[in-house]
């Protein structure tokens, strides 16, 4: 009980962990009694550990996006948007008091196969009653999935590397690790997620060709049989064929992705958005407001067919890119601020492949969803950065 009492603000910060998959409700909540007790000892608190390069660009792009909605007068019309971004405030503040940051990676890694686990239950159980497994069927599987497809694959990349950093780390329990790092695996695969995937595959050519100490000769026919695999797993894997829209021809594929693929759509119409008189590439639009609202007016006017326009109109689309949605709303300003983040935490951590592997997956989930548009984003975002990029979180010459 003693030992519970001194390390309270610890055990709160993992129940938080443990329920951010299955809630953003309760996870609120206790966040707010962890700032409470935060500001209670805040005397007592070493903010020297967030005083890094990283840090203080990520603190400049968000008082800078505030600002401009202050001078704009849109702090009111996006108070939702702008609401979320205090997470990526608060938690990296919240980190400097925890205690042990090896509990805090083992109850994410606990919280995201939990996840995990409840999916392939809802899906085995699906299977069992239909006899089918709807894995290419977006709108169905979201429905099966504890998060949606993009964010369920992403937690399990997640997973998976926390977990493998475990593994090299030998933690005593590492064969409970190296069987978690195998269902992550396993599940990205199984639900197809496109994003986690690809990046997946590139953080492992990465691994082996920058980080694994072997001849490059090992590395050549190491590669080139890992490359048989899962050009095996790929072929033999339906659901991933459905969801890179892969035919018989290029041209057949890019028939398929120009019908099924709504960034075919989305992405030309952000980049007419640029060429408006109300843009300014300094600064961006004045509003997110006013961005969601030409991107509606962009589909009603691009799309020909009437069910899949009413379906853009009805989902109101975003950038589905962070870099892209902050050159609309923050200009050119914004969108180097956020790259040079990138750039700056790769080459300060650069020896630390997990921490390289995490900034990298956010990247590319970056490339194509608007992560930070979500609260459930903005909580993840915060989340790992703190541990990887607060200084002394990480051994850079790992």
């Amino acid at each position: 009980m003693k030992k519970i009492i001194e390390n309270y603000y610890d055990y709160l910060f993992i129940g938080m962990l443990l329920l951010l998959p299955f809630s953003l409700a309760f996870p609120s909540i206790v966040l707010g009694l962890l700032l409470f007790s935060f500001i209670i000892d805040i005397k007592k608190i070493n903010f020297d550990r967030l005083k890094t390069g990283p840090f203080y660009i990520l603190y400049f792009l968000f008082i800078f996006i505030y600002i401009k909605a202050l001078l704009n007068n849109s702090l009111i019309v996006d108070q939702k948007l702008l609401s979320r971004y205090l997470f990526i405030l608060i938690i990296p503040i919240l980190f400097l008091k925890l205690k042990d940051l090896e509990k805090i990676k083992t109850a994410l890694i606990i919280s995201i196969q939990l996840m995990i686990a409840v999916s392939i239950f809802k899906i085995t159980k699906h299977y069992l009653i239909y006899n089918n497994f709807p894995l290419g069927d977006g709108l169905l599987v979201n429905e099966l999935l504890v998060l949606e497809r993009p964010y369920a694959g992403f937690m399990a990349l997640m997973g998976l590397i926390l977990s493998l950093e475990k593994i090299k780390n030998k933690d005593k329990n590492k064969n409970i690790f190296i069987f978690f790092s195998a269902l992550s695996i396993f599940f990205i695969v199984l639900i197809a997620a496109r994003n986690s995937f690809i990046s997946l595959l590139f953080l492992f050519f990465l691994y082996i060709f920058f980080y694994l100490k072997i001849s490059k000769l090992y590395k050549v026919a190491f590669v080139g049989f890992c490359f048989l695999i899962i050009l095996t797993i790929v072929s033999l894997n339906k659901n991933i064929l459905e969801r890179f829209h892969i035919n018989k021809d290029i041209e057949g594929t890019l028939s398929k992705i120009a019908i099924f693929e709504p960034r075919y759509v989305i992405w030309p119409c952000a980049y007419d958005l640029t060429k408006q008189e109300e843009f300014n590439y300094t600064v961006g639009f004045k509003s997110e407001k006013e961005i969601s609202t030409k991107l509606i007016n962009c589909y009603s006017e691009k799309i020909s067919n009437e069910s899949r326009r009413g379906w853009f109109l009805e989902r109101k689309f975003n950038t589905h890119n962070q870099f892209l949605g902050f050159f609309l709303s923050s200009g050119i300003i914004g969108f180097l601020i956020l790259i040079s983040f990138y750039f700056l935490s790769i080459f300060l951590h650069k020896h630390n492949f997990f921490a390289v592997a995490i900034l990298a997956s956010f990247f590319f989930f970056f490339l194509f969803e608007n992560v930070l548009s979500r609260q459930f984003g903005c909580y993840i975002f915060a989340i790992f950065a703190s541990l990887f990029l607060l200084k002394n979180n990480t051994n850079e010459k790992e």
